[in-house]
């Protein structure tokens, strides 16, 4: 190992693209995380201000575009902390059609205890959402037409 080259932690992801193709792979993660304990996760990758992310399909090398990302799931840690202490069941209808049934993630704000204000609140790139209990989806928030809440 080199000393300049930091390690990285590899996380497996599913994406798909917005034209329709899907991909499984591994993205690179950091070993610590900027904004707490632990390490970095895809949704702090992807939400990250860079354009680009390496994306590895069967050893071969991608870089993918992340505006280019219509949504990407993985699964959850076990043991994993709950960062958002409140959950909304929503529906997430995106501009192409597609439905994604789940849970937002609300961070316990006092200016945010609304969906609207939520929503609206959010600078990432991606929505952050848990589907069937375990799954996390990151939706591309340019993607989506709208929010119902369930």
């Amino acid at each position: 190992m080199s000393e300049f080259r930091i390690e990285k932690v590899k996380h497996q992801l599913k994406i798909t693209l917005t034209n329709g193709d899907k991909l499984a792979g591994i993205v690179f993660l950091e070993p610590i995380a900027r904004h707490h304990s632990g390490q970095q996760d895809p949704r702090e990758l992807l939400n990250d201000a860079d354009g680009f992310f390496p994306f590895s399909v069967g050893g071969r090398f991608l870089l993918i575009a992340k505006d280019q990302v219509k949504f990407a799931t993985y699964a959850g840690t076990p043991g994993a902390p709950n960062i958002a202490p409140a959950m909304i069941e929503v529906r997430v209808s995106l501009a192409d059609g597609t439905i994604v049934d789940g849970a937002v993630e609300v961070e316990a704000r006092s200016d945010a205890h609304r969906l609207l204000d939520y929503l609206n609140g959010i600078e990432d790139r991606f929505l952050s959402m848990v589907v069937d209990g375990n799954t996390h989806w990151l939706v591309n928030r340019r993607l989506i037409a709208g929010v119902q809440q369930r």
